[in-house]
């Protein structure tokens, strides 16, 4: 009989991290487009100065993005909101209606060096 892991343990630690990103799209009666992305951090806060969130297409290009300034240490939420209008993005339909393209949001939190700290 075996027992235990039978394969590599990374473990990973951190001073500061994201707990939660949520990303939430919201399209109007006149299809203008908006995305909002709730930001939530844990960990030792100090660490953390800005956080860059990018929202990018199926081929990798950007289509928007924006950068947030920690002001607050002690604040553990940031709010990211873009208005797309109606050009930026495609439209997702349904089966047989028309395409269904995909969307990456890529949200990053760096140190007051610009150094990469974490990302989601």
């Amino acid at each position: 009989m075996c027992a235990g892991p039978w394969r590599p343990i990374l473990l990973k630690t951190y001073q500061t991290a994201f707990d939660v990103v949520h990303a939430a799209a919201r399209v109007s009666s006149s299809l203008e487009s908006s995305l909002r992305i709730d930001v939530s951090l844990k960990g030792g806060l100090t660490a953390a100065k800005f956080i860059r969130t990018v929202l990018r297409d199926s081929t990798g290009k950007t289509v928007v993005e924006g950068e947030q300034a920690i002001a607050d240490p002690s604040k553990l939420e940031s709010i990211f909101k873009f208005d797309l209008g109606k050009d930026k993005v495609a439209l997702w339909w349904p089966v047989a209606y028309g395409n269904q393209p995909l969307y990456t949001v890529e949200t990053t939190l760096y140190d007051e060096v610009g150094m990469c700290i974490c990302i989601c």
